[in-house]
């Protein structure tokens, strides 16, 4: 393989306005973002090739940011079927977005048919810095939605783009998955290897094999975001127990407890040591 190609190509696909800008930003730490000054500017496709460290070894990834629209349907048909791993991002303030969620989800099982084992999935429900009073799509829903299409509660996280809360989660259920998969859809080499410039393609000019470039995006990190001003905000603790579906990040004890068919009345769970997705070391450079 070439140096300078990526290990493996992970696609973010959701509707409009979830946040998959927003997400993918946050994962390569640029500073800035339109979406997080209030300015909503619709993404076409958008494509950036990062180093990722995990732990004694490295990977190349390129990220790929999809349009939310269906003005687009045959690139985002090409990245359902050459994608390694695709992360779903539906928003709690949207409906829809549930929707669109289930739409894409068909598209892959009739695309991937024949693969569909080896494709690794990351269902992520956006926005839960807002107040749960704002909350539409609720837990139940994402429940039903993952019960149907067989979706492993430990790959569904709840997180905030705005505030970060759960984005370096997205990507250490994506290496769980990939340890556990048995097929090893994203390859890594060993951390000393000399890492290649990060780099920003036109996802267009990817899919087409074009050598067009932009300049490379910053990776310094912007520090912790100041969040929403609001009050009773969605955190890393265990909601009520009343909950049917614990609305925490997906490698809590409520969503373990779930997956790993725990009692759902038992509010007490106990663990030898914390599941190995939490103790993870994912950076970037």
């Amino acid at each position: 393989m070439d140096d300078n190609e990526p290990h493996a190509e992970v696609v973010f696909m959701g509707g409009a306005r979830v946040g998959k800008t927003t997400l993918v930003h946050r994962i390569l730490q640029i500073p800035t973002s339109a979406a997080l000054e209030g300015k909503y500017k619709p993404t076409i496709e958008d494509s950036f090739v990062r180093q990722f460290l995990v732990s004694d070894h490295s990977c190349r990834l390129r990220l790929v940011d999809t349009s939310g629209s269906y003005a687009f349907p045959a690139m985002q048909r090409l990245w359902v079927k050459r994608a390694s791993a695709i992360i779903l991002v539906c928003s709690r303030d949207d409906p829809n977005s549930l929707e669109h969620i289930r739409g894409v989800i068909d598209r892959i099982q009739e695309e991937r048919r024949n693969d569909l084992r080896h494709l690794l999935l990351v269902l992520v429900v956006n926005k839960c810095d807002l107040h749960m009073k704002d909350w539409i799509v609720s837990d139940e829903e994402v429940e039903v939605l993952a019960d149907k299409y067989e979706i492993p509660y430990n790959s569904i996280v709840f997180a905030s783009a705005y505030t970060e809360m759960g984005v370096t989660q997205i990507m250490k259920t994506l290496w769980k998955q990939n340890e556990e998969n048995g097929t090893y859809e994203i390859h890594f080499d060993s951390r000393s290897k000399i890492p290649q410039p990060n780099r920003r393609f036109s996802a267009f000019a990817v899919l087409f094999r074009s050598s067009q470039t932009n300049k490379p995006e910053a990776t310094k990190s912007n520090g912790q975001h100041s969040g929403r001003a609001h009050t009773g905000s969605f955190s890393d603790t265990l909601l009520p127990g009343t909950r049917r579906l614990q609305s925490v990040s997906s490698g809590s004890p409520g969503w373990w407890a779930k997956t790993f068919k725990k009692n759902r009345n038992d509010t007490k769970f106990k663990f030898d040591s914390p599941p190995t997705v939490i103790e993870m070391n994912c950076t970037i450079s």
